[in-house]
């Protein structure tokens, strides 16, 4: 089915919206209070570096700083990082739909890691995630996939990703994390991944 959505999304954009529509649905009446509570849970305080730092769902109110950061970062930096538009009005929408479910984390009060779940009907969980440049390679990453493996896991949904093969950094990072099992192979060079983790308690945020 996931694959399917894929197929549809990139060969046949004119027919997206419409499944779109119909996705957005049914994970509402699915999810719904699961996804509440889940995101009850998101607030964790810790510490980066030493200096106090913060992960927590986002709302409307963030769409600025997020569109900001996005549209900030570099075009290699983000060449694999497509779930939406980075625009204020469509971050907007992403922060406000019941289909996404999304977080940052800040430094202080500085946004440096931007990531979300899209929830699909079929119980799965669709990771997406993107550290400010300047952060890289500080276990950032690695952390935000243990964070979203556990939110997934608290609405009860497989985690999944959808990955180029030749961004072999983020595959080597899931890879450090947690083992998985390839679904299917999408156009373009696209993997589906599945990853095989079902956390039952939230990760320490200490980097």
């Amino acid at each position: 089915m996931d694959r399917i959505a894929y197929l549809i999304k990139y060969r046949l954009k004119f027919l997206f919206p419409i499944v779109e529509a119909i996705s957005f649905v049914v994970v509402f009446v699915m999810y719904f209070k699961k996804r509440r509570r889940a995101l009850s849970k998101a607030l964790i305080s810790g510490t980066f570096s030493d200096i106090d730092c913060t992960i927590r769902s986002l709302t409307s109110v963030d769409a600025r700083v997020v569109s900001e950061f996005l549209q900030q970062s570099s075009k290699d930096h983000i060449k694999y990082f497509k779930p939406h538009e980075f625009d204020e009005s469509s971050v907007r929408k992403v922060l406000t739909s019941t289909s996404f479910m999304t977080y940052g984390l800040f430094l202080e009060d500085r946004l440096i890691a931007y990531a979300l779940l899209r929830l699909a009907p079929n119980g799965t969980a669709y990771i997406g995630r993107v550290v400010n440049s300047n952060f890289s390679g500080k276990g950032i990453g690695k952390y935000l996939s243990r964070y979203l493996y556990w939110q997934a896991s608290c609405c009860g949904l497989r985690p999944r990703s959808t990955i180029s093969k030749l961004n072999l950094a983020s595959i080597k990072s899931h890879e450090s994390v947690a083992s998985y099992k390839v679904i299917a192979e999408l156009p373009n060079d696209y993997l589906m991944l599945e990853f095989e983790v079902n956390p039952t308690t939230a990760p320490s945020l200490k980097l």
